[in-house]
Protein backbone atom coordinates (compact mmCIF):
# COMPACT_ATOMS: atom_id res chain seq x y z
CA UNK A 1 0.00 0.00 0.00
CA UNK A 2 1.73 3.26 -0.77
CA UNK A 3 1.19 5.25 2.38
CA UNK A 4 0.27 8.92 0.84
CA UNK A 5 -2.58 7.87 -1.26
CA UNK A 6 -5.96 8.68 -0.28
CA UNK A 7 -6.79 4.53 -0.91
CA UNK A 8 -10.28 5.38 -2.46
CA UNK A 9 -12.81 2.86 -1.57
CA UNK A 10 -13.30 0.97 -4.68
CA UNK A 11 -16.65 -1.42 -4.13
CA UNK A 12 -16.31 -4.83 -5.04
CA UNK A 13 -18.14 -5.95 -8.09
CA UNK A 14 -21.79 -7.58 -7.98
CA UNK A 15 -20.56 -10.30 -10.21
CA UNK A 16 -16.95 -10.71 -9.56
CA UNK A 17 -14.49 -12.74 -12.22
CA UNK A 18 -13.67 -16.12 -11.16
CA UNK A 19 -11.04 -18.81 -11.52
CA UNK A 20 -12.91 -19.90 -14.73
CA UNK A 21 -14.55 -17.20 -15.95
CA UNK A 22 -13.46 -15.91 -19.76
CA UNK A 23 -12.93 -12.33 -19.93
CA UNK A 24 -12.39 -9.98 -22.72
CA UNK A 25 -10.39 -6.78 -22.48
CA UNK A 26 -10.53 -3.80 -25.30
CA UNK A 27 -9.57 -0.18 -25.46
CA UNK A 28 -6.55 2.00 -24.83
CA UNK A 29 -2.94 1.20 -24.18
CA UNK A 30 -3.76 0.93 -20.75
CA UNK A 31 -5.75 -2.28 -20.84
CA UNK A 32 -3.06 -4.34 -22.13
CA UNK A 33 -1.21 -3.39 -18.69
CA UNK A 34 -4.07 -5.51 -17.12
CA UNK A 35 -4.24 -8.06 -19.47
CA UNK A 36 -0.76 -8.97 -18.96
CA UNK A 37 -0.81 -9.17 -15.47
CA UNK A 38 -4.20 -10.96 -15.59
CA UNK A 39 -2.21 -13.74 -18.06
CA UNK A 40 0.44 -13.98 -15.27
CA UNK A 41 -2.06 -15.95 -13.42
CA UNK A 42 -3.03 -17.94 -16.25
CA UNK A 43 -6.36 -16.81 -16.02
CA UNK A 44 -8.56 -17.06 -19.47
CA UNK A 45 -8.49 -13.54 -20.41
CA UNK A 46 -8.32 -12.55 -24.42
CA UNK A 47 -7.82 -9.25 -26.05
CA UNK A 48 -10.25 -7.62 -27.98
CA UNK A 49 -9.82 -8.17 -32.21
CA UNK A 50 -8.64 -4.62 -32.99
CA UNK A 51 -5.65 -3.82 -31.11
CA UNK A 52 -5.17 -0.79 -29.08
CA UNK A 53 -8.02 1.61 -29.67
CA UNK A 54 -8.57 4.82 -28.33
CA UNK A 55 -12.08 6.33 -29.12
CA UNK A 56 -15.21 5.09 -27.91
CA UNK A 57 -16.92 4.59 -31.72
CA UNK A 58 -14.33 2.84 -33.16
CA UNK A 59 -14.18 0.66 -29.90
CA UNK A 60 -17.56 -0.13 -30.83
CA UNK A 61 -17.02 -1.40 -34.43
CA UNK A 62 -16.19 -5.15 -33.30
CA UNK A 63 -19.54 -5.41 -31.13
CA UNK A 64 -21.54 -3.86 -34.10
CA UNK A 65 -20.14 -5.92 -36.88
CA UNK A 66 -21.02 -8.92 -34.27
CA UNK A 67 -24.40 -8.16 -33.91
CA UNK A 68 -25.47 -6.73 -37.33
CA UNK A 69 -23.19 -10.69 -38.66
CA UNK A 70 -21.21 -7.72 -41.28
CA UNK A 71 -17.94 -8.61 -42.70
CA UNK A 72 -15.10 -6.35 -43.49
CA UNK A 73 -14.36 -5.08 -46.75
CA UNK A 74 -11.96 -4.37 -49.14
CA UNK A 75 -13.42 -0.74 -48.30
CA UNK A 76 -11.99 -0.95 -45.04
CA UNK A 77 -8.31 -1.25 -46.21
CA UNK A 78 -6.21 1.76 -46.69
CA UNK A 79 -2.76 2.43 -48.53
CA UNK A 80 -0.17 4.12 -46.72
CA UNK A 81 3.59 4.04 -46.66
CA UNK A 82 3.94 1.20 -48.86
CA UNK A 83 1.52 -0.90 -47.14
CA UNK A 84 -1.77 -2.08 -46.57
CA UNK A 85 -3.56 -1.02 -43.11
CA UNK A 86 -7.11 -0.91 -41.85
CA UNK A 87 -9.50 1.85 -41.16
CA UNK A 88 -10.99 0.17 -37.78
CA UNK A 89 -7.55 -1.40 -36.47
CA UNK A 90 -4.32 -0.61 -34.65
CA UNK A 91 -1.57 0.02 -36.66
CA UNK A 92 0.03 -3.31 -36.19
CA UNK A 93 -2.72 -4.93 -38.27
CA UNK A 94 -0.27 -4.16 -41.56
CA UNK A 95 0.60 -6.57 -44.76
CA UNK A 96 2.09 -5.85 -47.90
CA UNK A 97 -1.00 -7.66 -49.87
CA UNK A 98 -4.72 -5.92 -48.79
CA UNK A 99 -6.39 -9.63 -49.44
CA UNK A 100 -4.27 -11.24 -46.94
CA UNK A 101 -4.50 -8.33 -44.65
CA UNK A 102 -8.65 -8.38 -44.87
CA UNK A 103 -8.38 -12.61 -44.51
CA UNK A 104 -6.51 -11.57 -41.37
CA UNK A 105 -9.25 -8.99 -40.08
CA UNK A 106 -12.32 -11.53 -40.66
CA UNK A 107 -10.71 -14.54 -38.92
CA UNK A 108 -9.75 -12.42 -36.19
CA UNK A 109 -13.62 -10.71 -35.94
CA UNK A 110 -15.25 -14.44 -36.31
CA UNK A 111 -12.68 -15.82 -33.46
CA UNK A 112 -14.23 -12.44 -31.72
CA UNK A 113 -18.15 -13.57 -32.07
CA UNK A 114 -17.01 -16.93 -31.14
CA UNK A 115 -15.76 -15.69 -27.97
CA UNK A 116 -18.71 -13.95 -27.05
CA UNK A 117 -20.70 -17.03 -26.65
CA UNK A 118 -18.11 -18.03 -23.92
CA UNK A 119 -17.61 -14.58 -22.20
CA UNK A 120 -18.68 -13.77 -18.75
CA UNK A 121 -16.87 -10.46 -18.37
CA UNK A 122 -16.29 -7.61 -20.56
CA UNK A 123 -13.71 -4.55 -19.59
CA UNK A 124 -13.78 -1.56 -22.16
CA UNK A 125 -11.27 1.14 -21.79
CA UNK A 126 -11.91 4.55 -23.07
CA UNK A 127 -8.84 6.54 -23.88
CA UNK A 128 -9.91 9.60 -25.73
CA UNK A 129 -13.20 11.33 -26.56
CA UNK A 130 -11.15 12.90 -29.76
CA UNK A 131 -11.67 10.92 -33.18
CA UNK A 132 -10.50 11.71 -36.67
CA UNK A 133 -13.05 11.37 -39.52
CA UNK A 134 -11.69 11.19 -43.08
CA UNK A 135 -12.69 13.93 -44.54
CA UNK A 136 -13.28 12.05 -47.94
CA UNK A 137 -15.07 9.34 -46.92
CA UNK A 138 -16.29 10.50 -43.79
CA UNK A 139 -15.34 7.66 -41.62
CA UNK A 140 -13.80 7.81 -38.22
CA UNK A 141 -9.99 5.91 -38.19
CA UNK A 142 -9.30 4.27 -34.93
CA UNK A 143 -5.89 4.67 -36.88
CA UNK A 144 -4.08 7.83 -38.53
CA UNK A 145 -1.47 5.20 -39.96
CA UNK A 146 0.57 8.01 -40.57
CA UNK A 147 -2.03 9.42 -43.62
CA UNK A 148 -1.25 13.62 -44.03
CA UNK A 149 -3.18 15.32 -41.27
CA UNK A 150 -5.03 17.25 -44.09
CA UNK A 151 -7.25 14.54 -44.49
CA UNK A 152 -8.71 14.17 -41.42
CA UNK A 153 -11.47 16.45 -39.28
CA UNK A 154 -10.73 16.13 -35.80
CA UNK A 155 -13.48 16.70 -33.12
CA UNK A 156 -14.43 16.06 -29.35
CA UNK A 157 -17.46 13.36 -30.07
CA UNK A 158 -20.00 14.25 -27.55
CA UNK A 159 -21.77 12.69 -24.70
CA UNK A 160 -25.07 11.67 -26.54
CA UNK A 161 -22.78 10.27 -29.65
CA UNK A 162 -20.69 7.76 -27.09
CA UNK A 163 -24.00 6.94 -25.35
CA UNK A 164 -25.97 6.03 -27.87
CA UNK A 165 -23.33 3.59 -29.56
CA UNK A 166 -22.73 2.05 -26.85
CA UNK A 167 -26.01 1.56 -25.54
CA UNK A 168 -27.31 -0.35 -28.42
CA UNK A 169 -24.75 -2.18 -27.80
CA UNK A 170 -25.04 -3.11 -23.99
CA UNK A 171 -28.94 -4.11 -25.12
CA UNK A 172 -27.75 -5.72 -28.04
CA UNK A 173 -25.25 -7.96 -26.07
CA UNK A 174 -27.29 -8.35 -23.08
CA UNK A 175 -30.51 -10.12 -25.52
CA UNK A 176 -27.95 -12.71 -27.03
CA UNK A 177 -25.47 -13.10 -24.31
CA UNK A 178 -27.26 -12.31 -20.73
CA UNK A 179 -24.52 -13.54 -18.42
CA UNK A 180 -21.91 -11.32 -19.66
CA UNK A 181 -20.90 -8.65 -17.31
CA UNK A 182 -19.84 -4.85 -18.34
CA UNK A 183 -17.37 -3.12 -17.10
CA UNK A 184 -16.23 0.62 -18.62
CA UNK A 185 -13.26 2.29 -17.10
CA UNK A 186 -11.21 5.65 -18.65
CA UNK A 187 -7.63 5.73 -19.17
CA UNK A 188 -4.94 7.64 -17.06
CA UNK A 189 -3.28 8.03 -20.28
CA UNK A 190 -2.62 11.55 -20.66
CA UNK A 191 -3.43 12.52 -24.58
CA UNK A 192 -1.07 15.25 -24.07
CA UNK A 193 -0.10 16.01 -27.75
CA UNK A 194 -4.07 17.39 -27.72
CA UNK A 195 -2.92 19.92 -25.17
CA UNK A 196 -3.52 20.07 -21.24
CA UNK A 197 -6.89 21.24 -21.51
CA UNK A 198 -8.25 19.44 -24.28
CA UNK A 199 -7.24 15.85 -22.41
CA UNK A 200 -9.13 17.39 -19.43
CA UNK A 201 -11.76 18.01 -21.67
CA UNK A 202 -11.66 14.67 -23.23
CA UNK A 203 -11.45 12.84 -20.48
CA UNK A 204 -14.65 14.22 -18.77
CA UNK A 205 -16.64 13.71 -21.59
CA UNK A 206 -15.22 10.05 -21.88
CA UNK A 207 -16.07 9.77 -17.64
CA UNK A 208 -19.61 11.76 -18.39
CA UNK A 209 -20.56 9.29 -20.97
CA UNK A 210 -19.83 6.35 -18.92
CA UNK A 211 -21.93 7.99 -15.73
CA UNK A 212 -24.84 8.43 -18.44
CA UNK A 213 -25.04 5.16 -19.84
CA UNK A 214 -24.95 3.86 -16.54
CA UNK A 215 -27.80 5.63 -15.44
CA UNK A 216 -29.70 4.17 -18.08
CA UNK A 217 -28.03 0.51 -18.05
CA UNK A 218 -27.44 0.53 -13.91
CA UNK A 219 -25.64 -3.01 -14.55
CA UNK A 220 -22.95 -1.50 -15.99
CA UNK A 221 -19.93 -1.45 -13.41
CA UNK A 222 -17.58 1.36 -13.61
CA UNK A 223 -13.75 0.86 -12.27
CA UNK A 224 -12.30 4.47 -11.58
CA UNK A 225 -8.58 3.57 -13.08
CA UNK A 226 -8.51 7.30 -14.19
CA UNK A 227 -9.29 9.14 -10.46
CA UNK A 228 -6.76 5.81 -9.01
CA UNK A 229 -3.80 7.75 -10.84
CA UNK A 230 -5.00 11.77 -10.94
CA UNK A 231 -7.06 11.68 -7.53
CA UNK A 232 -5.90 8.91 -5.52
CA UNK A 233 -1.90 9.28 -6.34
CA UNK A 234 -2.20 12.65 -7.57
CA UNK A 235 1.12 13.51 -8.05
CA UNK A 236 3.63 13.69 -11.14
CA UNK A 237 6.00 11.08 -9.33
CA UNK A 238 3.59 8.44 -10.30
CA UNK A 239 3.79 9.81 -14.33
CA UNK A 240 6.77 8.15 -16.28
CA UNK A 241 9.16 10.77 -17.45
CA UNK A 242 7.53 11.94 -20.64
CA UNK A 243 4.57 13.02 -17.81
CA UNK A 244 1.92 11.10 -19.91
CA UNK A 245 1.92 7.63 -18.88
CA UNK A 246 1.37 6.26 -15.22
CA UNK A 247 4.93 5.30 -13.47
CA UNK A 248 5.55 1.04 -12.75
CA UNK A 249 4.13 1.84 -9.57
CA UNK A 250 1.02 3.52 -10.10
CA UNK A 251 0.09 0.69 -12.58
CA UNK A 252 0.72 -1.94 -9.91
CA UNK A 253 -1.73 0.03 -7.49
CA UNK A 254 -4.46 -0.08 -9.83
CA UNK A 255 -4.05 -3.38 -11.17
CA UNK A 256 -3.96 -4.46 -7.20
CA UNK A 257 -7.22 -2.61 -6.88
CA UNK A 258 -8.72 -3.95 -9.49
CA UNK A 259 -7.56 -7.09 -8.17
CA UNK A 260 -9.17 -6.88 -5.17
CA UNK A 261 -12.44 -5.36 -6.69
CA UNK A 262 -12.96 -7.55 -9.26
CA UNK A 263 -12.26 -10.53 -8.50
CA UNK A 264 -13.87 -13.36 -6.22
CA UNK A 265 -12.58 -14.73 -2.79
CA UNK A 266 -11.36 -17.83 -4.69
CA UNK A 267 -9.22 -16.11 -7.71
CA UNK A 268 -8.13 -13.49 -5.44
CA UNK A 269 -6.83 -16.41 -3.08
CA UNK A 270 -5.18 -18.30 -6.03
CA UNK A 271 -3.89 -14.88 -7.25
CA UNK A 272 -2.14 -14.45 -3.72
CA UNK A 273 -0.44 -18.20 -4.02
CA UNK A 274 0.68 -17.31 -7.47
CA UNK A 275 2.49 -13.63 -6.30
CA UNK A 276 4.14 -15.69 -3.76
CA UNK A 277 5.52 -18.57 -6.05
CA UNK A 278 7.05 -16.09 -8.44
CA UNK A 279 8.20 -14.08 -6.11
CA UNK A 280 10.28 -17.35 -4.91
CA UNK A 281 11.10 -18.47 -8.22
CA UNK A 282 12.15 -14.98 -9.18
CA UNK A 283 14.77 -15.25 -6.21
CA UNK A 284 18.27 -14.85 -6.84
CA UNK A 285 20.62 -17.69 -5.44
CA UNK A 286 23.97 -16.57 -4.64
CA UNK A 287 25.25 -20.26 -3.53
CA UNK A 288 22.77 -23.06 -4.83
CA UNK A 289 24.07 -25.34 -2.56
CA UNK A 290 23.57 -23.48 0.59
CA UNK A 291 20.91 -24.39 3.59
CA UNK A 292 19.05 -21.21 2.32
CA UNK A 293 18.73 -21.94 -1.42
CA UNK A 294 18.09 -25.95 -0.79
CA UNK A 295 15.11 -25.06 1.88
CA UNK A 296 14.06 -22.16 -0.77
CA UNK A 297 13.67 -24.73 -3.38
CA UNK A 298 12.13 -27.35 -1.29
CA UNK A 299 9.36 -24.46 -0.24
CA UNK A 300 9.23 -23.77 -3.80
CA UNK A 301 8.57 -27.36 -4.86
CA UNK A 302 5.70 -27.62 -2.10
CA UNK A 303 3.96 -24.29 -3.03
CA UNK A 304 4.13 -25.37 -6.93
CA UNK A 305 2.65 -28.98 -6.10
CA UNK A 306 -0.32 -26.91 -4.35
CA UNK A 307 -0.90 -24.66 -7.48
CA UNK A 308 -0.46 -27.45 -9.77
CA UNK A 309 -3.05 -29.59 -7.38
CA UNK A 310 -5.58 -26.98 -6.01
CA UNK A 311 -6.06 -24.55 -9.19
CA UNK A 312 -4.60 -26.89 -11.96
CA UNK A 313 -1.95 -24.97 -13.17
CA UNK A 314 0.94 -25.34 -15.04
CA UNK A 315 4.13 -23.90 -13.40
Amino acid sequence: MIPYALNLKVNAFAHPIGLQSKTILMGSCFTEHVFKSLQTYQLNVELGPNGTVFNPLSLAKPFQMAIHAERYQSSDIISSQGLYFSKHHHGRYAHTHAATLLDQLQTDQTNFQASLEQTQHILVTFGSAYVYEHISDQCIYANCHKLPATEFKKYLLSIEQIVEAWEAIVLAVKAKYPRIQWVFTVSPVKHLRDGVHENNLSKSVLLLAIQALQNKQPQIVYFPAYELVNDDLRDYRFYANDGAHPSEQAIEYVLNTFKAAAFDEQTQAFMALMDKYLQMHQHKRLHAASAASLKLDQNLSELKQQLEQTYQVRL
